[in-house]
């Protein structure tokens, strides 16, 4: 990875560091279960802290679903209640790879909606 001019940046009461953070859009449902694997499997560390992830309420996904998904094709648009778990990690693909294979297992989504940002 190439270096960044804010690798190590020393802003006084801090040090900027770079990282991944991860976004999931989740049924509302499926959030504690997404929670409890993320937790379990990663260790989601900030400072003196573990299992650090924030929750973002009160939306909601809306779809159809096509041929080829579990559904099959439908007609209607659905509209479910949904959260989006977000955390940060290092800038490690082996951290990553491991964080979409816990999100793959515990998702209630057959192909979940999952972001990744780099950012200090």
């Amino acid at each position: 990875m190439q270096a960044h001019q804010l690798d190590g940046f020393d802003t006084a009461p801090a040090v900027l560091e770079r990282e991944w953070v991860v976004t999931i859009d989740t049924p509302t449902a499926g959030v504690p279960a997404v929670l409890a694997a993320l937790g379990k499997e990663l260790p989601l560390v900030q400072g003196p802290y573990d299992n650090c992830m924030f929750v973002r309420e009160n939306g909601y996904q809306r779809f159809r679903a096509l041929q080829g998904s579990h559904a099959g094709a439908e007609r209607t648009i659905q509209q479910t209640d949904a959260q989006q778990i977000v955390f940060s990690i290092p800038t490690d693909p082996e951290l990553l790879s491991k964080a979409f294979e816990v999100i793959f297992s515990s998702h209630v989504n057959e192909e979940p909606t999952i972001r990744v940002e780099e950012v200090w």
